[in-house]
């Protein structure tokens, strides 16, 4: 039987989404690169989601988040999946001529960003189940709808693998097009640090967004301990 025929598909589908596909970060160069370019090369992502001062991060500083994240207890790049035309077209070309084309590598999904859970307060206070999402975008791919994908995603991930109690996030009310989505998505605004930040001369607030388990099923449309779907492999 085919898997499909077995395994329930949230399962199946458990790091990908609609147009997005999810994967771990590795110990190589390009994934160090590449999370210290979206983490310190992008003004709007410093600006939008960092309390740092708005200046050009350097490689180290970039290097001292990659260590800060390695063991939050979800720590993924959002992905395009690799091209399914290249690969077709590749194929329906000419036969390779040599062993060596023979055996080229298959395309790789591209990543256009990071999104993470991390304990708060340290991972010595786990037990409470409360953790706290963060995302960063690639310049040129937001706005379109890929950031609100990778967050419910991660939500369900949270929620349904996790185990999680609560999922929050911060926004800077300056950021509106942040705080439409989350709102979008079903977070509830539960606080504010009032005027805690300076952004371009002004003051304006740390919003704290959060979601309860409860309010996930609700939105998935979920009895409380139900599975995402079809939850039990079949026989």
């Amino acid at each position: 039987m085919a898997d499909e025929d077995v395994y329930p598909t949230s399962i199946l589908n458990a790091w990908k989404s609609s147009r997005l596909v999810y994967r771990a970060v590795e110990e190589d160069e390009d994934d160090k690169t590449f999370i210290c370019e979206v983490m310190n090369g992008d003004p709007v992502a410093v600006s939008m989601g960092s309390f740092r001062t708005l200046s050009p991060g350097n490689r180290i500083s970039g290097l001292g988040f990659y260590e800060l994240t390695k063991h939050n207890p979800l720590r993924v790049l959002i992905c395009l999946p690799a091209s399914s035309s290249s690969s077709s077209s590749s194929s329906s070309s000419s036969s390779p001529t040599t062993e060596t084309e023979g055996k080229k590598k298959p395309p790789k999904p591209t990543p256009i960003g990071m999104v993470s859970l991390f304990w708060p307060h340290g991972p010595e206070v786990q037990h409470h189940r409360d953790v706290m999402l963060g995302i960063s975008m690639v310049g040129g791919y937001r706005g379109k709808g890929y950031g609100a994908e990778a967050i419910n995603w991660a939500l369900d991930w949270g929620f349904r693998w996790g185990g999680y109690h609560r999922i929050g996030l911060t926004a800077f009310s300056y950021n509106t097009r942040a705080i439409r989505v989350y709102r979008s998505l079903g977070f509830v605004e539960e606080g504010r640090v009032r005027e805690s930040l300076l952004h371009d001369r002004k003051r304006y607030d740390e919003i704290i967004f959060g979601m309860l388990a409860s309010e996930w099923e609700n939105l998935r449309g979920l009895d409380k301990g139900e599975a995402g779907g079809d939850g039990e492999a079949k026989e």
